[in-house]
């Protein structure tokens, strides 16, 4: 072999391992994130359950089997008494493969927990985002899950007026997700894709591009706190401690109403004292409030 082609080589030779390192390395730290499901499934038959819940890893986001990473997930927790833990494993197994079916050998605890993922994941397909106008354009809220935590509610609106999707990322408060959108003053329909983010990497997505989610708008807010929340009032417009929405203090209105309660009082106790026949004689009766 020539000097020139074996130096010609060489650069290739250090390609190639080159190559195959950062391949081998990139698995390794695959692996390393979303643990061994194997490894774990060992250590959970020998019920091993904290150690296998380690070799899971943080989350299954990069197992390269997912549906397996999340249902063994869901069993280890379930061996540790951790239900809710369960439930939400199991609901991230579902969001990846809404077909899985418990085999008859499994025990009925766990059969009830996957049962309870399933209807909150029936509930988080079911969220759908209902609008309403607004000064500044359109108010946008989803009414919030109570079976299941959500992470994050991101709307997509992309109707026909819209080049690009408009992303409206939803605030909660209490038990509603809100947002706002501004312009469409001469739309009366949005459609929209809902982006759900669940804990431990749990992701849903409700209508599609191809097939968006549809809402009419309607003429007003849909809760009470919307405004109060996306900034429509600020601190500085609320009463002072110890004062109403008119300015004056509390106790000023307490003295006002004692005022009237006392006056009040007085005519109707005089309305009542009525002389008695025969000895002249005046009998007081007092008539209370719920009496008169």
């Amino acid at each position: 072999m020539a000097v020139d082609d074996c130096i010609k080589q060489r650069p290739m030779r250090a390609l190639v391992w080159i190559t195959v390192l950062s391949t081998c390395f990139a698995v390794g730290n695959s692996r390393a994130l979303a643990g061994d499901a194997d490894a774990a499934q060992h250590l959970y038959d020998e019920a091993r359950y904290d150690e296998a819940l380690k070799e899971l890893g943080a989350d299954c986001v990069t197992a390269t089997a997912i549906v397996r990473c999340e249902e063994l997930r869901g069993w280890v927790h379930m061996a540790l008494g951790q239900e809710e833990e369960a439930r939400a494993a199991f609901l991230r197994m579902l969001i990846a493969d809404g077909s899985i079916v418990m085999g008859d050998n499994v025990s009925p605890k766990i059969k009830r927990a996957v049962d309870a993922a399933r209807e909150a994941l029936a509930k988080l397909r079911g969220l759908r985002a209902l609008a309403s106008r607004d000064p500044e354009g359109v108010l946008l809220e989803v009414k919030a899950v109570d079976v299941v935590a959500v992470n994050a509610i991101r709307v997509l609106v992309q109707n026909a007026a819209v080049e690009t999707p408009r992303a409206v990322e939803m605030r909660k408060h209490d038990s509603v997700w809100v947002g706002r959108i501004e312009g469409f003053e001469s739309i009366e329909s949005l459609s929209y894709v809902m982006e759900i983010t669940l804990p431990a990497g749990g992701y849903l997505v409700n209508g599609s591009a191809e097939a968006p989610l549809m809402t009419e708008i309607g003429g007003q807010a849909l809760s009470a706190q919307t405004g109060e929340l996306l900034g429509l009032g600020s601190d500085d417009q609320q009463p002072a401690m110890g004062a109403t929405s008119s300015g004056m203090p509390t106790w000023g209105w307490w003295a006002i109403g004692g005022g009237v309660l006392a006056v009040g009082t007085a005519v109707v106790v005089a309305l009542l004292a009525q002389p008695k026949s025969g000895d002249g004689s005046i009998a007081v009766t007092f008539v209370f409030g719920d009496e008169i």
